[in-house]
């Protein structure tokens, strides 16, 4: 049976901005690669690779890996994800494990999982299993990480409402 979807050329709707969009009410099993963008409002199990941007609408369900340049998320995401920019809108849900350069929540969406920056080298420094914190010290700020006149750390954060 079919079970590998690669996307090189506009959709049939005959767009040029390389976009190829799954319909509300299509299941689709197996793996996507696209070199352009993906618009999600159907349901998806398996693994999406996309040189561009996954788009999830509110009916949207995304279950498995994905790799993408951009995500924005209205609907449910649930799997092992890599991405340059998250964008998780106020209906969205990712569920899972996810590695970033930039993750913007709205309010009200969801986001519960794991979390790491693509940039980041911290590691925990508690043992769930042991219930002790290692004595190991800290990571060594990044050049692009700024400390004030006290040499506390500090963070550009963006709240919306």
């Amino acid at each position: 049976m079919f079970n590998k979807l690669t996307v090189d050329k506009p959709n049939v709707l005959g767009n040029n901005n390389n976009s190829t969009i799954i319909a509300d009410g299509v299941l689709i099993k197996g793996s996507i690669k696209s070199s352009g963008s993906v618009i999600m409002n159907g349901r998806f199990e398996g693994d999406i690779n996309i040189d561009q941007s996954l788009t999830i609408g509110k009916k949207g369900v995304v279950v498995g890996e994905v790799k993408a340049k951009n995500l924005i998320v209205n609907g449910l995401l649930d799997g092992d994800i890599t991405a340059d920019d998250i964008h998780i809108l106020e209906i969205g849900k990712i569920y899972g494990k996810v590695t970033y350069k930039s993750l913007e929540i709205e309010k009200n969406g969801i986001f519960e999982g794991e979390g790491k920056n693509k940039s980041s080298n911290y590691h925990n420094r508690y043992d769930t299993k042991t219930k002790k914190i290692s004595q190991e010290k800290e990571p060594v700020a990044q050049n692009n990480q700024q400390k004030d006149k006290n040499n506390n750390k500090v963070f550009d954060i963006e709240i919306k409402k």
